[in-house]
């Protein structure tokens, strides 16, 4: 045996052992202190690689299933959010209803309609506000975003642009899309307003002021309704007589008609144009010169003949209102040399013949008024029984006041004034005239006198003094009225006359004198209007004088111009107002007014720089022109509201008292409001209806000319008016709407009166725009669809189901004014817009691998995605409409709650699977890495 001396074999053998046993010693207290069979790769590759892909498949299940779990924290936020819309919704419909009642005036629509507008702000605010996470959800953001190439596109979302195909490949539609939109134009609304008419008399139209003149204003007081102009004679070194002008007359002659035609009065005689004087007498008498046959050598009773004719002379004569004398007591033994009797030569009773010829009857020629032959066209002799052509259209002339009465004044130019005669009482016995006379005279430094004379008494012939009537003026004015010869029996017992006394001009040296011309036609149409002719061309003068008496030469008369004048002392008239009185006679009434037109000036209206009496003036300028209008009358423009009679109740209240708000409610949603004054004008009630179309409600962008929205149309107006057009009716308002379609309409709102006032009503139907479109991938050109049709602004899901793509009201439309049609027309052009998609599809992670995820539809749940722009209360078609539209839009969100609801169904059996499938997991994962404690303690205990 031998001895080993450097190795202790048995101490390395005890040593491998118990460093053996410890190695095995901490291996399962390892084990046993982790409980994991697998604590390194050393201890079992293969089961930790399988180990480590289970434990992350059983993470990711549990993260998943928190996933699950805030997705449907997510759902239930949004879907709570829809209920509050549904809620707003259903209250909406409940109003539309209610506001389709017609129990309702436009003003409880207005206040509904009020609420209606809040409600529709407040879904769109819970549209815009809904988050999870600071991730909106309702506002169309959380399934995809957009942009455009102008402001009018829009894309209108409706869910998520991802598709899935057969595969299970998921794509998202996003891109540029090119937008071609080509219009067949429809047309805007057109609504027309009540006839606005007259409620006061002077109310003054068609004003003009000559400023430049120093005029301020004019104003009238119960002036004859027409049109007037004052004009402006300046001061002359050239004397010219003042003259005394009858204005009108009434109860002359006794109807005041001169009749100057002939007429047909019986089968075989004739009446010549004699123009004799209606109550005037027809002379007659036989001679042996001009033969007209009434009998035949036959007839046997040729007196008796003449008889029978005679009477059916005068009895046509009467129904012409002419008396026949002489025939009445025809016999064969009359005769007689005297005018205006009948003589009747020896007849032979056996061939019924004259001793001078056959017997005849010629006319004797009328007198006028003056004595003067008058008649011109003498029958001619024609057989017995030949009948006579009646005369048609015969003319008429006044009987002027001024061929009754001479009216004088002096020639030193001092007195303006108007003078109304009274016939008080007629004495035929004696011939005369009671008179009585008022006047109202005008200083020439402006100021107005009244004066008085009763028992003025007139013979034919005969002159009275009435200078006191112008003691206001001038004592020394010396001025007669004389009764005109032979004109006594033309005055009836209630015959008046306005006389004018107009002034020449300034005498020499007044260079601060001038004349003020006043002149008027009256307005035919108005219900008293009187004039001189039935078959008048023209309107008759105010001052309906016919001729003018020359005072140096009673027996010159020279034509009238229809206009009375007024001498003043320009120096006086600076800053004041004068007021130019006139009596008026109505002369088919008889009724006398006295009117006045007031005329205010600045301090330069004669001095100063551009004023009346400087050279830069001309003769005939007009100071002021005007058109009075009478109660009733068609309002022109310029009329302001407190004068017109739709502006006052039944009670006789004026509903402007305090100013009114009207609303302007157009059918995009949009509003505009506009206020209404008592001194506000009909055209300027149009601009601001005009301003609030073009700006507020944004139409001014469509059209060239934005002055055409709202207009009030005038008689000149309506007189240019093609047949049919808008502005065939004067004195109405005409609003327009060039947006075509619902969307362009427009509707009032406010104060149920004055909306009643307006009466608006549509003349013209609003009419959608029909498109057809075109879309393209605006990188590679590609068609995507082509000519595709679509009745309104919006195109339905072409590019994509969930998208809608909203354009311009008015893309492929050029609309302008037509001055000729007085309409918007429109016409069609290829637009191009372009839209950018980008997909931002909210997507759940359901699961521990890639692709096990969940797209939600989530789509825009705002008003106007929703479509409520549409909902207008304001009438009850409007509101009727809206009860569609809303339900519509409940449809809609119930949709979108819908899907909401189905998933949060399945997330939560998604969550429920995964917590399973990360059960099993465990448990699988558990068998292979987890340590078996009863083995390892065995193996401890080892």
């Amino acid at each position: 045996m031998s001895m080993v001396i450097q190795h202790n074999i048995p101490a390395l053998q005890t040593y491998n052992i118990v460093n053996g046993t410890s190695n095995a010693l901490q291996k399962s207290i390892a084990k046993l202190s982790s409980g994991l069979r697998i604590n390194s790769a050393a201890d079992d590759a293969a089961g930790l690689a399988i180990s480590e892909k289970m434990r992350s498949q059983i993470r990711g299940l549990d993260r998943a299933v928190a996933n699950t779990q805030d997705g449907i924290s997510l759902i239930q936020t949004a879907e709570g959010a829809l209920g509050e819309t549904h809620s707003i919704l259903q209250r909406m419909r409940e109003l539309s209803v209610q506001a389709a009642n017609d129990t309702l005036t436009q003003q409880d629509r207005a206040y509904i309609q009020e609420e209606v507008d809040q409600l529709k702000d407040e879904i769109t605010r819970v549209g815009n506000t809904t988050q999870f996470n600071k991730k909106k959800l309702l506002n169309g953001e959380s399934s995809a975003l957009w942009s455009s190439s102008d402001l009018e596109t829009k894309a209108l979302v409706r869910g998520s642009l991802i598709d899935v195909d057969q595969f299970g490949q998921k794509k998202s539609v996003e891109g540029n899309y090119k937008i071609r939109v080509k219009a067949d134009p429809g047309q805007g609304e057109v609504q027309k307003s009540d006839i606005m008419t007259i409620k006061h008399p002077n109310v003054l139209v068609n004003k003009t002021i000559n400023s430049a003149d120093g005029v301020k204003d004019v104003e009238v007081d119960s002036m004859t309704p027409g049109t007037y102009k004052m004009a402006l004679e300046k001061a002359s070194t050239t004397t010219s007589a003042q003259k005394a002008v009858m204005t009108g007359s009434y109860g002359l002659s006794p109807d005041g008609e001169i009749i100057d035609t002939s007429y047909t009065i019986a089968t075989s005689v004739a009446i010549p144009d004699t123009g004799v004087q209606t109550g005037g007498t027809v002379t007659f008498s036989f001679a042996g010169d001009d033969f007209y046959t009434l009998g035949t050598p036959s007839d046997t009773n040729v007196v008796g003949r003449i008889k029978e004719e005679a009477s059916n002379i005068i009895a046509a004569a009467a129904e012409k209102g002419i008396i026949i004398e002489g025939l009445e007591n025809l016999d064969e033994d009359t005769t007689a040399t005297d005018a205006g009797t009948i003589h009747v030569k020896e007849i032979n009773a056996q061939s019924g013949q004259a001793s001078a010829g056959d017997l005849s009857i010629t006319f004797v020629r009328a007198k006028d008024i003056n004595d003067n032959p008058v008649g011109t066209n003498w029958a001619t002799p024609i057989a017995k029984d030949t009948p006579t052509a009646p005369v048609t259209n015969p003319t008429r002339k006044d009987v002027a006041a001024s061929d009754v009465f001479t009216v004088m004044s002096n020639d030193n130019n001092e007195l303006n004034g108007s003078v109304l005669f009274e016939v008080l009482h007629k004495d035929d016995d004696l011939g005369t005239l009671t008179l009585k006379a008022t006047a109202t005279t005008l200083s020439q430094d402006g100021k107005n006198a009244t004066a008085s004379m009763d028992n003025i008494v007139l013979s034919e012939g005969g002159t009275a003094d009435v200078s006191e009537l112008f003691n206001g003026t001038n004592g020394d004015n010396k001025v007669t009225i004389t009764l005109n010869s032979q004109m006594f029996d033309m005055v009836g017992d209630n015959a008046k006359f306005v006389m004018a006394v107009t002034a020449g001009k300034a005498d020499t040296g007044n260079t601060s004198g001038m004349n003020i011309n006043l002149s008027g036609t009256i307005d035919s149409n108005w219900d008293d209007a009187w004039d001189n002719d039935d078959n008048k061309t023209t309107d008759y003068s105010v001052f309906g004088v016919t001729t003018e008496v020359d005072p140096t030469d009673s027996s010159k008369t020279v034509t009238s111009d229809n206009e009375v004048k007024y001498f003043l002392n320009g120096a006086a008239l600076d800053d004041t107002e004068v007021s130019f009185k006139n009596f008026i006679l109505n002369e088919k009434t008889g009724t006398v007014t006295e009117g006045a037109v007031k005329l205010s000036t600045d301090d330069k209206f004669t001095t100063g720089t551009g004023g009346a009496l400087t050279n830069a003036i001309a003769n005939g300028d007009t100071l002021a022109a005007f058109t009075n209008t009478y109660i009733g009358k068609t309002a022109n423009g310029d009329v302001k509201l407190r004068d017109l009679d739709k502006f006052w109740n039944s009670e006789g209240k004026f509903m402007l008292d305090d100013a009114k708000t009207l609303t302007l409610n157009q059918g995009n949603g949009n509003t505009a409001s506009i206020t209404l004054y008592a001194n506000d004008t009909l055209d300027e009630v149009a601009t601001k209806i005009n301003n609030a179309i073009a700006t507020d409600l944004g139409q001014s962008k469509y059209v060239d000319d934005a002055t055409k929205f709202a207009t009030f149309v005038s008689k000149d107006d309506s007189a240019n008016s093609t047949n049919f057009a808008s502005e065939a009716v004067p004195g109405t308002f005409v609003i327009r709407s060039v947006v075509p379609g619902a969307q362009g309409e427009i509707t009032f709102s406010g104060d149920q009166q004055i909306l009643d006032a307006l009466s608006l009503n549509t003349i013209q139907e609003s009419k959608e725009t029909r498109y057809s479109v075109d879309v393209l991938d605006e990188h590679t050109g590609k068609v995507l669809a082509q000519n595709v049709k679509t009745t309104g602004n919006v195109l339905h899901g072409v590019i994509h189901e969930n998208v809608d793509v909203e354009f311009s009201a008015l893309s492929g439309i050029s609309a302008t004014w037509n001055s000729n049609l007085n309409k918007f027309t429109y016409d069609s052009e290829m637009e191009e817009t372009t839209l950018h998609l980008a997909d931002n599809t909210t997507v759940l992670q359901i699961g521990a691998n890639e692709g096990e995820d969940l797209a939600m539809d989530i789509g825009d749940m705002r008003s106007h995605a929703l479509g409520l722009d549409e909902v207008n209360m304001m009438s009850h078609d409007r509101a009727a409409r809206s009860i569609t539209v809303i339900d519509n839009a409940i449809d809609r969100v119930s949709t979108q709650r819908a899907k909401l609801g189905a998933y949060q169904n399945r997330l939560e059996y998604t969550a429920s699977n995964l917590t399973t499938a990360s059960e099993n997991l465990t448990s699988a994962e558990s068998r292979i890495r987890d340590a078996d404690m009863a083995k390892e303690m065995m193996n401890f205990t080892k």
